[in-house]
């Protein structure tokens, strides 16, 4: 499948002017044609990069624009990032802080829950994602214990959290309790 789809972006792509707003219009429009079909992040992945090694033109932002999923969240890079982000955000919005681990299985499984719940409700929400293994003083600070767990922040306290995998059902109403 992701042979094909290679295929197809790069016959698409091939048919692209070389003035970059005709690019963007006609990238724009293979991206939603695109998505709409559903294709998997690695398959999105797969076409990115081969439509930069191509064209030396980067459709990144493209995607995180049809992709909401991506908009919704951002990787916590260290302490001050955690303590700008989620300890003094401005906005009034709830933030869920996924510990999460690369070699974590259960995680696996359960991130595409949370961001799913949380691109559904992504007007009051935000989900900042932790790898303990980058930023271990963080998880041992907040007793994360074990993984995958979330932590629910609004103005900078702490008003619930989640451990282990859960439903998505359960995570929803999680995230309406407390938004």
């Amino acid at each position: 499948m992701a042979g094909r789809l290679v295929s197809q972006f790069s016959t698409k792509s091939s048919r692209i002017s070389n003035r970059n707003s005709l690019k963007l219009f006609n990238t724009e429009t293979y991206i939603r044609r695109s998505l709409n079909r559903s294709y998997t992040h690695r398959n999105i992945t797969t076409i990115n990069n081969d439509y930069n090694r191509r064209n030396n033109f980067s459709i990144g932002t493209l995607f995180q624009r049809f992709y909401s999923i991506e908009s919704a969240s951002f990787t916590v890079q260290d302490e001050d990032d955690f303590k700008d982000n989620v300890l003094n955000n401005p906005d009034d919005k709830l933030i869920l802080v996924d510990f999460y681990a690369t070699w974590c299985k259960p995680c696996k499984i359960y991130t595409p829950r949370l961001e799913q719940a949380v691109s559904e409700n992504s007007d009051n929400v935000i989900l900042a994602k932790i790898d303990i293994d980058k930023l271990s003083d963080l998880a041992m600070e907040y007793d994360v214990n074990s993984v995958p767990t979330v932590i629910a922040f609004r103005e900078g306290k702490r008003v619930g959290h989640l451990i282990g995998v859960q439903t998505q059902e359960f995570i929803q109403q999680f995230i309406e309790s407390r938004v």
